[in-house]
């Protein structure tokens, strides 16, 4: 049946929307915070003084690409693993530029689960510093919070951070959901971050 121009627009509006539903829906399922899951567990920092066994934040070792981060202003994903591979052996990490941030997705810990660890490489320039956050979210609240470590970059090489305590807004719930910040400040400068990790410990 041969259809007028008004079907034919109609039928033409159609698809332009079906076409535009995909990617709406591939970005609000890539936005929907990580639950919580069974954790593989490793001692990543027992050869600091740290034997609490740790689990990699949803590719907090940076092997699957920016899957589940949010890279701005230059950030991009380097060939430049931390040396002691504690997740196992790979070959990247997040390369920090100065102007640039990353974020990972929220994803969800548990009650106890409340120490964030990381390695990075410093760039050995005196006045630049690396801002971490971790944001929590109490989803049935929506109340939230923030910690933060500024970390100095005067020396040079590789080395593991403190610890960074994550809010604690369980309330009378048993999780919480978080995400993991990142920006270069002060003096100009190129940072590595790699094997972004949780304790799944009280750690204080």
């Amino acid at each position: 049946m041969r259809r007028t121009p008004r079907q034919l627009l109609t039928a033409a509006a159609a698809c332009a929307v079906a076409a535009l539903a995909a990617p709406i829906a591939q970005a609000a399922a890539a936005t929907t915070p990580v639950p919580c899951q069974t954790r593989t567990t490793t001692q990543a920092f027992q050869a600091w003084g740290d034997s609490a066994p740790y689990f990699a934040a949803p590719n907090g070792t940076f092997e699957s690409g920016s899957s589940y981060w949010t890279l701005a202003s230059g950030a991009y994903i380097s060939e430049a693993q931390e040396p002691w591979n504690v997740f196992g052996a790979g070959e990247s990490s997040l390369g920090l530029p100065a102007g640039s941030s990353g974020a990972s997705i929220q994803f969800c810990v548990t009650s106890g689960e409340q120490s964030v660890r990381m390695f990075v490489r410093r760039p050995g320039q005196a006045g630049a510093s690396l801002h971490v956050e971790v944001r929590a979210t109490q989803p049935a609240t929506g109340q939230q919070a923030t910690t933060s470590l500024d970390i100095d970059g005067a020396a040079s090489g590789w080395t593991p951070t403190s610890i960074l305590t994550v809010p604690a807004l369980f309330g009378t719930s048993s999780t919480e959901n978080i995400s993991v910040y990142l920006q270069p400040t002060g003096a100009s400068a190129s940072w590595r971050v790699d094997d972004i990790a949780v304790d799944p410990y009280r750690c204080c």
